[in-house]
């Protein structure tokens, strides 16, 4: 979507026939300003989703009419809609959720891998990996710890994101690490204040 494409319709005979197109649903040939039918070769110059649909070739002369017709998909390349953060906290045992969502023409479909290998090869009793791109790992151990990728694709082609998911022990307590925190912090303050007053006093005493 958005580039430049054309479609070709050559007839023959004698007289020699003359060649347009028409589109299904819309008035003979009459164009928007981005399409062009030129001698049966069909310009899109720049293709827009209402560029999808049914067209006809239609060749007449004297002799008679032949005609035939094609269909035309626009195809958007996939990009992301929803990606998770990338670096992402899991507890170990616990639910761990990985979401992944991605639009274009046709409606892409989305692979994970972790640590480049596909999650098709994991156990499903702890991995899965849903259509609309979401990814549960249920039962999170440390092994899942590692770098995930999140594939989408269609036929106009590929988008790829990564991130890393970071599993914490059961035996990790944020209330103990954030007080064993406050405690260093308070402690280092107190030598610094110490520190201070004494480089303070030698200076005192060396100006006596």
């Amino acid at each position: 979507m958005g580039s430049s494409s054309k479609v070709h319709c050559k007839a023959q005979g004698n007289p020699p026939p003359l060649v347009q197109w028409v589109k299904e649903g819309r008035q003979f040939f009459h164009w928007p300003p981005h399409v062009e039918d030129l001698n049966g070769t069909l310009f899109f110059r720049g293709v827009r989703p209402g560029d999808e649909g049914n067209y006809t070739c239609i060749a007449t002369s004297s002799q008679g009419l032949i005609n035939s017709t094609i269909r035309i998909d626009v195809i958007k390349m996939p990009y992301f809609v929803t990606l998770p953060e990338n670096i992402t906290v899991a507890r170990e045992g616990g639910v761990a959720e990985l979401i992944c969502r991605a639009i274009g023409q046709p409606l892409p479909t989305i692979k994970w891998d972790k640590d480049s290998v596909m999650l098709d090869t994991f156990s499903p009793e702890r991995y899965t990996a849903y259509l609309n791109g979401t990814l549960i790992i249920h039962n999170v151990q440390a092994d899942d710890e590692g770098q995930y990728g999140c594939t989408a694709g269609n036929s106009g082609g590929f988008k790829r994101a990564e991130f890393r998911l970071i599993v914490q022990s059961k035996r990790y307590n944020p209330l103990t690490c954030n007080i064993y925190s406050f405690l260093v912090n308070q402690r280092v303050n107190q030598l610094l204040m110490h520190m201070q007053v004494g480089i303070t006093s030698r200076i005192t005493k060396g100006s006596q």
